[in-house]
């Protein structure tokens, strides 16, 4: 691409630039929050709906921020609408994706086997909620849109639960 190629980083935003040569994608993890729709799934089916722990669904909300070449703020607009329509293309995570992206850092995530679909989806933040996310940081302000990730799910470290041995059968329907 017109561009040039760049780097990705998943860092807090006082520390994202990290090479002013290249250009640079930051995705900054801002928030998590359990999944609303699967916490109620699992109180729905109550305790006993399986010998397990359900996994734990999670929404995570992206921070991303672009630095453009020599840091170039013409650079920094036209990446910010070149990843705004990458993910704007797609919105739904396919599980050859997901596991070529965790191939490396993530060798033994199974995150790809997952049954729900990973969707990425553009998250209303105003003015001000960006701008305390990056005062927080003392960290100058940078154009940035923010993404929600849904659902992620993580699985119980918890074994699951055996049932208990059935003692003895009665055969001719009599009772025990």
């Amino acid at each position: 691409e017109e561009l040039g190629s760049g780097s990705i980083t998943a860092l807090p935003l006082d520390k994202a630039r990290s090479n002013r040569e290249g250009n640079q994608v930051n995705l900054f993890l801002y928030h998590t929050m359990p999944n609303p729709a699967k916490r109620n799934e699992r109180v729905a089916r109550g305790p006993l709906a399986h010998a397990g722990k359900s996994p734990l669904a999670l929404d995570l909300f992206y921070l991303v921020t672009v630095y453009g070449q020599n840091d170039s703020e013409t650079k920094s607009h036209r990446l910010l609408g070149s990843v705004m329509s990458v993910l704007y293309d797609r919105t739904t995570l396919s599980r050859t994706e997901i596991e070529a992206a965790t191939e490396v850092e993530l060798s033994d995530s199974d995150l790809h086997r997952q049954v729900e679909q990973i969707i990425i989806t553009p998250e209303h933040l105003t003015f001000e909620e960006i701008s305390q996310l990056w005062r927080g940081f003392q960290a100058q302000y940078r154009v940035s849109v923010a993404y929600k990730v849904s659902v992620v799910m993580i699985d119980s470290t918890l074994l699951p639960k055996s049932a208990l041995p059935v003692l003895s059968r009665n055969w001719d329907n009599q009772g025990f």
